[in-house]
């Protein structure tokens, strides 16, 4: 895996309030940021994408994160897997863990799903960009 971006990057509005309760969102001890990497595949796929559009069938990112922007306040791991060629909803696979408990987060759980969503449903929103959000791609075409 290739480390994209060196800093923690801001994390995306709607994100904060899928990683934390509201209370906590504007709070002054949260401050969250995001760390993307890429595998091989992806990378490699990055040259081709401003013709296609689209990542090849292999392709992990991993988003890192954070609740403070440090490398010790990791909360959440997420990891986007290409499984499918072309635009399909179905083309990636999605998984979620909590770094506190080393577990994945079960989606059909309503304990740890308090707001009854999946990832594709942020992720749809991003169809034109192989649903990856607009602030990464901006950091993976940088890479």
């Amino acid at each position: 895996m290739f480390r994209v971006n060196d800093k923690p990057v801001d994390m995306v509005e709607e994100t904060k309030l899928m990683c934390a309760p509201p209370s906590l969102v504007y709070g002054p001890h949260y401050d969250p940021g995001v760390v993307y990497y890429i595998n091989e595949i992806a990378k490699q796929g990055l040259k081709t994408y401003p013709d296609t559009r689209l990542f090849p069938v292999g392709s992990i990112i991993v988003k890192e994160k954070q609740e403070r922007k440090t490398e010790d306040s990791v909360q959440i791991i997420t990891v986007m897997r290409k499984v499918l060629s072309g635009r399909g909803e179905d083309s990636w696979e999605y998984k979620m863990y909590d770094t506190n408990k080393w577990a994945e987060i079960d989606f059909s759980n309503r304990e740890t799903n308090r707001l009854n969503r999946t990832c594709i449903e942020c992720h749809r929103r991003y169809k034109d960009n192989d649903y990856v959000s607009d602030k990464g791609m901006e950091l993976l075409l940088r890479e």
